[in-house]
């Protein structure tokens, strides 16, 4: 792995703003894994560590739609009213594919449109001065899901591209829904037998986990999931390492198994101007031919993404919520090992 100048003046920006910041990078290239570990001393000795892995917890969930959908247990052209009996089937619901692409019409988290729900996040904000984190505007239980998804007015068309915790939750409630169980049980099942994956968990309670900070460089409180508001790791709420990130790169990479190609899959138009496309909940380059995601949560912020036709994968962890430090060093990091 090449760290070029570019990179290490990023890097040390980044320390210099962030003091507390571990940054992990991990690549995987031509079947070969190295790992770089970074503190504000300048490069460690490497030891791996568990990380927030926020919204790359998403192309999970759209992973198990895949096999779904490969079982003929799913449809992506369905509305998801067939896959959730508590809705309303008289009006239009989205199909799955708008819901896994963020073309369905959602907006990013309904508390915004509810006064009611806002409410008591303003007062903590403004009266008791008190830290917002980015899972008190995500907690979403099913009831609010089914109440909201009920209240939202749609038509049946791809609506312009908006980015929706919202809609991948409430794919997330469908999928739990043809499981039998609920949706913590399933990805767990999902992550253990079928990927394989001995580091990747739903949720973050576990003393394991490295410490996260914010962008005021104060420690973030891991979210603990409740029963009630399991449904935020559809969207965001898995824990991970660079090791395990890598493996699910080598078995997308492979797309092995095989329903991992449904997921890769051209499926709608991406942000205007952005260059990105849509596949089943990932960012597609369709001319560099490069899948991606990002994450970023209260004290967390990542980097994901990988090439078939380079036989690449990237990763890059960092325990601060500073995405904007963290994107311009996966870039320099991708640039620089990109045609090794």
């Amino acid at each position: 792995m090449k760290i070029n100048k570019t990179a290490q003046d990023l890097i040390n920006q980044l320390m210099a703003k962030h003091p507390h910041t571990i940054l992990t990078i991990g690549i995987l290239h031509k079947g070969k894994t190295s790992f770089k570990l970074f503190n504000q001393t300048g490069e460690i000795p490497y030891q791996s560590h568990l990380y927030e892995m926020g919204s790359i917890g998403k192309t999970f969930t759209t992973s198990l739609l895949a096999k779904f959908v490969a079982e003929g247990k799913m449809d992506l052209d369905e509305s998801v009213v067939k896959y959730l009996p508590e809705l309303d089937d008289e009006k239009y619901y989205p199909t799955l594919r708008r819901l896994a692409t963020h073309t369905a019409g959602y907006p990013e988290d309904y508390e915004a449109e509810d006064l009611k729900l806002m409410l008591p996040l303003l007062m903590r904000m403004y009266v008791k001065r008190e830290q917002l984190l980015i899972q008190d505007v995500m907690a979403v239980s099913r009831e609010k899901l089914i109440r909201f998804a009920k209240k939202r007015d749609l038509k049946d068309e791809d609506y312009p591209w908006v980015y929706s915790n919202f809609g991948m939750a409430l794919l997330g409630l469908a999928i739990s829904n043809v499981a039998g169980t609920d949706f913590m049980t399933v990805m767990t099942e999902f992550i253990q037998q079928d990927l394989k994956l001995t580091n990747t968990f739903v949720g973050t309670n576990t003393d394991q986990l490295i410490q996260g900070y914010d962008l005021k460089n104060r420690e973030i409180t891991p979210w603990i999931v409740t029963k009630d508001e399991q449904y935020i790791p559809a969207g965001g709420g898995m824990i991970t390492t660079a090791e395990d990130l890598l493996t699910y790169a080598r078995l997308n990479l492979a797309e092995t198994p095989a329903y991992l190609t449904v997921a890769h899959e051209y499926q709608a138009k991406g942000q205007k101007d952005s260059g990105m496309d849509m596949a089943l909940g990932w960012w597609l380059n369709v001319e560099e031919k490069v899948l991606w995601h990002g994450g970023n949560t209260s004290g967390f912020a990542t980097s994901f993404g990988f090439s078939k036709e380079k036989d690449f994968a990237l990763v890059i962890f960092a325990n601060t919520q500073d995405f904007e430090e963290r994107q311009p060093i996966f870039n320099a990091v991708l640039t620089e090992n990109w045609n090794d």
